[in-house]
């Protein structure tokens, strides 16, 4: 033990403590700068994958007059409808690959935390990196949920695989609640996917393939599921982990009602299709029409011309 008996040992003993503090607070500062550039990425990414879903999914616009103009008959028409608006089996799969692309850059950024994050000190600044680490895990896992076909979560080890250094070692250890949040929050940006696929053509068997992924994330579909196999299963069921990972039970409060959002235009449009007697393609075509005619009315504010969106909102957004 150190005594302090004079002056001069208790003022270095105070300036080892103010050194001590600094040190901490700036390691702390750059963490949460470098989580919070980590968190922008992630968004982009997200963005970036919607953006090109969406335009994958685009159909064209006059593919159905097209096809009309031929005089062809209903059967005939709507297998032209069909393929002048197929969309490339592998789009998905590439706009992964983008989204993918552009996440090497949050790897970077967390390779450069690896140094603060040395033994247990990452247990000591976990909280300022878990904002920033959530929000690449629900990019990642969007990207891998489009690059697997839609139906696939991307597992713990997969995700810790993707934080690991150029010589294979771990950055740092992953906690178990930062990756049940993360793929927790996946859901509710499936549901915008869902709702912007259901108004187009194959967009229905889209919007039943997400209901029956984000229910299984809500519901208790796997009964045996465990930590143990988390690592391997591609099934989950956030809802028995509630209990014991905080926040999660507002996570899944969110994906309630995110399923719900799903399962209500899923099933308003099936009541409306039902009273035609129509092949798929046109029924398919219809609820994309009458989607863009709500659109384009909705725009257009009464007594007055559409002039289009204001000035900060894009046309999407509008």
């Amino acid at each position: 033990m150190r005594y302090l008996d004079s002056r001069d040992d208790i003022l270095a003993a105070f300036a080892d403590m103010r050194d001590e503090l600094d040190e901490h607070n700036d390691r702390r500062e750059r963490l949460i700068k470098a989580s919070r550039d980590v968190t922008i990425l992630a968004k982009r990414v997200i963005f970036l994958l919607h953006r090109l879903v969406t335009e994958a999914s685009r159909t064209d616009p006059d593919a159905f007059s097209a096809a009309a103009a031929q005089g062809c008959a209903k059967l005939v028409e709507a297998q032209l409808v069909t393929e002048a608006s197929r969309t490339d089996p592998d789009a998905f799969s590439a706009a992964a690959a983008q989204g993918r692309a552009k996440l090497v850059e949050a790897q970077s950024l967390f390779r450069t935390m690896r140094e603060d994050l040395q033994g247990d000190r990452f247990w000591r600044y976990q909280q300022a990196v878990s904002p920033g680490l959530q929000e690449y895990i629900e990019a990642l896992a969007l990207a891998h949920y489009f690059e697997t076909g839609l139906g696939k979560l991307i597992g713990y080890s997969g995700v810790q695989e993707s934080l690991c250094a150029e010589d294979g070692e771990k950055l740092f250890p992953l906690p178990m609640d930062d990756y049940l949040l993360g793929v927790s929050d996946v859901t509710g940006e499936l549901m915008r996917f869902a709702i912007t696929s259901i108004g187009r053509r194959g967009g229905r068997g889209t919007a039943r393939a997400v209901s029956d992924f984000v229910r299984n994330c809500k519901a208790a579909y796997l009964r045996s599921f465990t930590l143990a196999n988390l690592h391997t299963t591609n099934k989950t069921d956030f809802e028995g982990f509630t209990p014991y990972v905080r926040h999660l039970g507002k996570k899944q409060a969110v994906t309630t009602q995110s399923l719900q959002k799903i399962e209500d235009a899923a099933y308003a449009i099936v009541v409306r299709t039902s009273e035609y007697d129509l092949p798929e393609d046109l029924l398919d075509d219809i609820v994309e029409r009458c989607v863009s005619d709500v659109r384009r009315g909705s725009r257009r504010p009464r007594g007055g011309e559409y002039d289009g969106p204001g000035e900060d909102m894009s046309e999407e957004e509008y």
